[in-house]
């Protein structure tokens, strides 16, 4: 079930949004909005979690390759064990040991991750379906999702009200913003884990793909990648200094400690701008991401587990096929340092924007 809803522009110049109806094989029924700019770019974004499925981006041969990793099939974003290209919260990253004080009163949060809260617990919003609305105007496309999560849900406290949009100009700037409000005092921290590859439907590995993150510290985790409190400088441990653009393969396999703890990168970093804060780069298909954001930090994860899940590229039980930048507040670590930052009052506003220049 297939239906355009917004449609302009002049011969194969044009600016559309496309909508289809899919019922999966459990029978849930989502919606796949697909954003077109007047350039040939789309973004596919499904309700289901507000996953962004797709970015194909065309060639110089007019294929459109996607250049973010997709399932091959649909129903495995139901359980979505990467969490691959979905809406993460209430509170992206881990809680140690799901415990968290707010207001003088503890609340205990499911633990989804061994001992500790991993991404909003069992049922955070990228199991959602999310409502939906069309978003146009002269310069852009777009589409906002809204989803309710329930006071206790998870463990949290407060229903939390959510809407995320993303627009896409012809510019080839696509925004991603955040806004929610609670009705008692909580904590949300919300981020998008989309899994980049700018080959070109996942050709080949991301190592050779060059990074910048403008960032001089970044966080120490515990062995359960818990933040400890303690933030460690790039002048200190030169693997994780990524100021200038550099190869995500060069140091990633050393005998570094941060990065034997967790295999790879799973590490927040602490911005030192959020203008161009992060650049990802690709130099045999020469396509670049840039990436502004208003919040303070950035987990870089480079896909250090397996996945059982096969992809669309045709392979499943490999690792380092995609990098992740999950621009965010840091996340709640030992002791709950760093939890001032995932406060959200009652009545309050929660909003947050990353901009992602698109070059190819």
């Amino acid at each position: 079930d297939i239906s355009i809803k917004f449609y302009k522009g002049l011969g194969e110049k044009v600016m559309s949004i496309m909508v289809q109806t899919i019922k999966l094989e459990d029978g849930k029924q989502i919606e796949c909005i697909t954003l077109t700019n007047q350039n040939g770019i789309e973004v596919e974004v499904l309700t289901l979690g507000s996953i962004i499925k797709s970015i194909n981006l065309p060639t110089k041969e007019g294929i459109k390759e996607n250049i973010l990793l997709e399932y091959k099939n649909l129903q495995d974003y139901v359980e979505n064990p990467m969490y691959l290209n979905t809406v993460v919260g209430r509170t992206a990253g881990r809680i140690n040991q799901g415990k968290v004080t707010i207001g003088g009163q503890t609340y205990q949060l499911n633990t989804n991750k061994g001992e500790h809260t991993l991404h909003g617990g069992y049922r955070g919003f990228h199991t959602k379906v999310w409502e939906y609305e069309m978003i146009e105007d002269r310069q852009s496309v777009g589409v906002s999702l809204n989803c309710t999560s329930e006071d206790g849900e998870e463990g949290y406290p407060g229903k939390v009200t959510v809407k995320v949009t993303y627009r896409l100009d012809d510019d080839n700037c696509l925004y991603i913003s955040y806004e929610a409000i609670s009705d008692k005092d909580t904590v949300l921290n919300l981020t998008n884990h989309a899994y980049y590859n700018l080959s070109g439907d996942g050709k080949r590995k991301i190592l050779d793909h060059e990074v910048q993150i403008k960032a001089s510290q970044f966080l120490e985790l515990d062995d359960n990648s818990i933040p400890t409190g303690v933030t460690l400088s790039v002048d200190q441990i030169k693997a994780f200094d990524f100021r200038e653009e550099k190869a995500l393969g060069r140091d990633i396999n050393t005998t570094e400690p941060e990065l034997e703890k967790t295999r790879g990168y799973d590490h927040p970093w602490i911005l030192d701008t959020g203008n161009e804060a992060i650049i990802l780069s690709d130099p045999v298909s020469g396509r670049r991401l840039t990436f502004s954001t208003d919040q303070k930090a950035v987990v870089m994860y480079t896909m250090n587990y397996e996945t059982t899940c096969e992809l669309t590229n045709g392979l499943k039980n490999v690792s380092r096929y995609g990098v992740c930048f999950e621009e965010q507040a840091l996340p709640i670590g030992k002791d709950e340092c760093f939890k001032d930052g995932s406060l959200l009052k009652k009545g309050e506003v929660y909003k947050h924007q990353t901009k992602i220049k698109i070059e190819y």
